[in-house]
């Protein structure tokens, strides 16, 4: 995965989880948080964290479930 790739596949579905990065490009989560900072720090990206994780809303679900990235160009 590069930069551009990761950029490119945020950009075409405009949010996605930590997760659907990791599982799409085979990945450890980590190596994505990293790669994807860049963008974050350029404000092409924002990372945004659901607190509910999508489920019922005990807060026990994994990191890469709860914490998603959005496209802001």
């Amino acid at each position: 995965m590069t930069l551009i790739e990761l950029r490119d596949f945020v950009k075409q579905r405009q949010r996605v989880s930590l997760q659907e990065i990791s599982q799409r490009f085979h990945v450890e989560t980590g190596v994505v948080e990293g790669m994807i900072a860049l963008w974050v720090q350029k404000g092409k990206i924002s990372s945004h964290e659901n607190a509910s994780g999508g489920c019922s809303g005990c807060c026990s679900c994994e990191k890469g479930l709860r914490l998603y990235y959005e496209w802001v160009g």
